[in-house]
């Protein structure tokens, strides 16, 4: 849950600087030290983060297996979420591009980005991860370090609270424009001993 509260801090302090950076007032008109500067009142009206929601959506994830590049779990968990992204963003594009790993296999990578706001040339970008690790090498016991994980701590996690932020902008349209990266063969680094 501390991965919820920090994502969860991060947005509101990134709206709150986008919000208040957005209602700049005009220094110039101020005078010398005697006059009264008059202060403004933002009053902002910040959206509630359904923690179950987001929950939700991780155990939406981890349903197809580890999302390992290239497998079938892998597969089905990139088609859910573009098809739950494209409920709420004005756009969603998938980036698909060949990667070869540290082991010498090609993969087509996906990178899926949602975007709210598109024209606005003013941008926020969140990101986070959404694939697996295809084997368990810090794994404390011997015989799962060669097992793929469900990546629900790394990756998952940080993709549930990305939707949840996603359905939100669609119910509150942002004052900026606000992208959502999900990226893709970031867990598939070489194995560290």
């Amino acid at each position: 849950m501390k991965i919820y509260n920090f994502f969860l801090k991060g947005f509101i302090l990134a709206f709150l600087i986008f919000s208040i950076y957005s209602c700049t007032s005009d220094k110039k008109k101020q005078k010398k030290d005697k006059e009264i500067i008059s202060e403004q009142v933002i009053n902002l009206n910040v959206p509630s983060f359904n923690k179950d929601s987001a929950y939700k959506y991780l155990e939406e994830q981890l349903s197809f297996g580890p999302r390992v590049i290239g497998s079938d779990a892998w597969l089905k968990c990139s088609k859910y979420l573009v098809n739950k992204l494209k409920l709420w963003a004005d756009t969603v594009i998938v980036q698909i591009a060949p990667v070869r790993t540290f082991d010498g296999k090609i993969f087509n990578a996906k990178n899926i980005i949602a975007s709210f706001n598109p024209e606005d040339d003013n941008r926020i970008l969140l990101a986070s991860h959404w694939d697996s690790r295809p084997f368990a090498d810090k794994d404390p016991w011997p015989e799962n370090r060669k097992k793929p994980i469900d990546g629900a701590n790394d990756g998952a996690s940080g993709v549930a609270i990305l939707m949840e932020i996603a359905k939100i902008l669609s119910q509150h349209k942002p004052p900026v424009g606000i992208d959502i990266i999900l990226f893709d063969a970031e867990d598939y680094g070489p194995t560290e001993d």
